[in-house]
């Protein structure tokens, strides 16, 4: 109840203050901020005045560092500030879904060269994520760069093996390059070269290999070989 009563006080414009909560947050205020920018008619001063006053109070909150970065670019700040924004949400306070809302703000204005160059610093700083491997595979695909692609779907599989996503964007690229594969039983490609198995296939080319065994626990596939 201490939450909604402090909620209720922020979307009354009475501000945080009137409801003093024993422990720190902001999720009033981050969705108060948006519901200003996002509405029908949009607030921008307000949601402006309020965003300003919230970081003097947080200012290593992903979230409004966010709002602030967006909320730059429908005041129609120039490119310079847009970027500064994004790059001290960055420093300040680097998260996955930080890289990923930047990309969508530049997917949403058509520049997705902007959103690839996105996605790939949040790789750099999140080595690890699988998620955003796959969701800048998405990218390169989009621009036609098929080997970027393949190189970081292979990396998304390293990190998580049983993810289906990856297998899926991967064959999609194999369907399209006549390099998917179905094998019977228990064929084990290793036991011969890959010229001889697959004839024609490039050196560059991956191979999505369904090796058609069934579980007999979940009653699925198993997950295809990569080659």
């Amino acid at each position: 109840w201490m939450q909604e009563s402090h909620r209720l006080c922020v979307e009354s414009r009475r501000g945080p203050r009137t409801f003093n909560l024993p422990y720190p947050d902001q999720d009033a205020i981050v969705d108060s901020i948006a519901g200003l920018m996002r509405r029908k008619q949009p607030r921008f001063d307000i949601a402006r005045a309020r965003l300003n006053e919230s970081l003097k109070v947080d200012p290593k909150n992903t979230e409004l560092l966010i709002l602030d970065a967006e909320l730059k670019g429908e005041e129609k700040a120039g490119a310079e500030a847009i970027a500064a924004a994004w790059a001290r949400a960055a420093e300040l306070a680097p998260t996955q879904e930080l890289f990923h809302s930047e990309a969508g703000v530049h997917l949403d204005k058509n520049t997705r060269g902007k959103a690839v160059a996105a996605r790939e610093r949040g790789l750099q700083v999140f080595p690890g994520d699988a998620r955003m491997c796959r969701r800048l595979a998405n990218l390169y695909l989009k621009q036609n760069r098929v080997e970027d692609a393949v190189a970081t779907l292979r990396r998304a599989m390293e990190l998580e093996p049983m993810m289906p996503d990856a297998y899926g964007m991967l064959g999609e690229i194999c369907i399209g390059k006549g390099t998917a594969h179905w094998a019977e039983g228990d064929f084990v490609p290793c036991d011969a070269r890959r010229e001889e198995l697959f004839p024609g296939v490039a050196a560059t080319d991956p191979v999505l290999l369904f090796a058609g065994r069934l579980s007999e626990e979940k009653g699925v596939l198993e997950l295809p070989a990569v080659l």
